[in-house]
């Protein structure tokens, strides 16, 4: 569920009036296949007036009487968001609270009603979020942010990266990205860095509940603030996984090297396979099995490599190293076709 987050904070302030306010907003609502009620109300609101030319007297009177009664909670509505899209976004065309999947503004009012005496610590970090730069806010009770792993690029800018509170990385295998997740999180959003490293953009942001403390929430939209345990473990782990990746490189280089030798030497067998000259071909033939003896030894020697570095780094292990085969696979791939 999606909401304006302005839209909760003026909710929080006429929440007491929210009863009566909406069953009158429902009988003026009637009106509102032949009269833009919303429209009229919003007129109002701002410029303290009706244009009587264009609507009804006895409709007009209504709209106005509904404007003075709840004067104070528009004028509030208006102070904190925009009248009009207010009722626009949050009613339906009956009046009544949307209680629709994916814009179920009901649900807000009664989680309000259901935490009355946290309402003035709800509206604290309604604000701080406002402040920070967010608009919307996505509420999720099921989430459940620990069932995840995330990946972020060192330098920051120009990708965008998950924060989260309780992070730690788990990774660097990749020297320009981490992987790393949380240990428990009220939260989750998007992070856009801005070139230059300093500020972030903010657009939307999930929660599983509105009762955490505000002090949970990033001070500012800083990256040094949002890259602070990613810059810790680099700073602590960085060597160590600097090391990781050269013993990985050097196995994934010696197996590419050992299978480029296995297919010249299939390729060399093939071609003497098919000579004619039997003079020439016993000449290669006594070479190439001795070759064969010699590639054998290679492919043990590497095999044993591999093992050898397994054991002595515990960062590496053959999963990581399939990968990393498989990332220069489909690296050549790639410069195969954009050469061709």
């Amino acid at each position: 569920m999606k909401v304006l987050i302005e839209d909760l904070i003026a909710l929080r302030y006429i929440i007491d009036s929210m009863p009566q306010l909406n069953n009158d907003f429902k009988k003026i609502m009637l009106h509102d296949c032949d009269v833009p009620v919303v429209m009229s109300m919003a007129s109002f609101i701002h410029f303290d007036k009706i244009d009587i030319n264009f609507w009804d007297s006895k409709v007009t009177k209504e709209i106005k009487l509904f404007c003075q009664k709840y004067k104070e909670e528009l004028n509030i509505i208006k102070r904190y968001s925009a009248l009009y899209y207010f009722f626009m976004k949050n009613f339906d065309s009956h009046g009544n609270i949307t209680t629709f999947e994916d814009n179920n503004f009901n649900f807000f009012y009664q989680y309000f009603l259901s935490h009355r005496n946290e309402l003035d610590q709800i509206v604290m970090l309604l604000e701080k979020l406002v402040e920070l730069g967010f608009t919307y806010l996505e509420f999720d009770e099921q989430a459940n942010f620990e069932d995840e792993q995330y990946e972020a690029y060192t330098k920051g800018f120009p990708y965008e990266y998950y924060y989260l509170e309780n992070i730690e990385v788990i990774s660097n295998y990749d020297k320009n990205w981490v992987k790393y997740e949380t240990l428990g999180s009220n939260y989750r959003f998007l992070v856009y860095p801005k070139s230059g490293g300093k500020k972030c953009r903010v657009d939307s942001i999930t929660v599983s509940n509105l009762l955490f403390d505000v002090d949970k929430l990033p001070e500012t939209l800083s990256q040094e603030i949002f890259f602070k345990e990613i810059n810790e473990f680099l700073n602590l782990y960085g060597n160590k996984w600097s090391k990781a990746r050269e013993d990985i490189g050097n196995v994934v280089n010696i197996s590419d090297a050992y299978d480029d030798l296995a297919r010249s030497f299939e390729k060399m067998d093939e071609i003497i396979e098919n000579m004619e000259n039997a003079q020439s071909k016993d000449e290669f033939v006594r070479i190439l099995l001795k070759l064969k003896k010699d590639l054998k030894e290679l492919e043990i020697a590497s095999l044993n490599f591999n093992d050898g570095v397994c054991e002595n780094n515990l960062l590496v292990n053959e999963e990581e190293i399939k990968k990393a085969k498989q990332k220069r696979l489909e690296r050549r791939m790639r410069d195969y076709t954009d050469f061709h």
